[in-house]
């Protein structure tokens, strides 16, 4: 079983920075494990946000992670590392299908309206 968030360091607005978190339960403890950056660039000084919403795996090697502004990681058994693809928006759910897919939704702030995001990563 997977869990994703994120964590804060930093104790004022100038210093704080988000980082995403993600952990494993293998039916007996979680492991916290490196995760990739979200964001682009060298990290700034503050303000820095990276931060994982959901996750869904088609099988124990083949496991998506999604996060900042449509950010996607993917875990192939060994390591998590940042996709080259990015969703149109921000990720808030995902799940898997029995066909090989995976299923991402959310939204994407276009003022003056919040638009519906849909997005499938085929397998392999």
């Amino acid at each position: 079983m997977w869990a994703v968030g994120s964590y804060t360091t930093g104790l004022d607005t100038a210093n704080k920075n988000v980082h995403g978190m993600i952990e494993h339960y293998d039916g007996t403890s979680w492991k916290l494990f490196t995760s990739p950056r979200l964001t682009a660039g060298p990290r700034p000084a503050g303000g820095d946000v990276d931060g994982f919403s959901s996750v869904a795996g088609r099988s124990a090697d083949d496991v998506y992670a999604a996060g900042t502004n449509g950010a996607f990681a993917h875990w192939d058994g060994k390591t998590w590392t940042l996709s080259p693809f990015r969703a149109p928006g921000n990720i808030d759910g995902m799940a898997a299908s029995g066909h090989g897919q995976i299923w991402a939704l959310g939204w994407r702030n276009t003022a003056p309206a919040v638009l519906p995001v849909a997005v499938v990563q085929n397998a392999r």
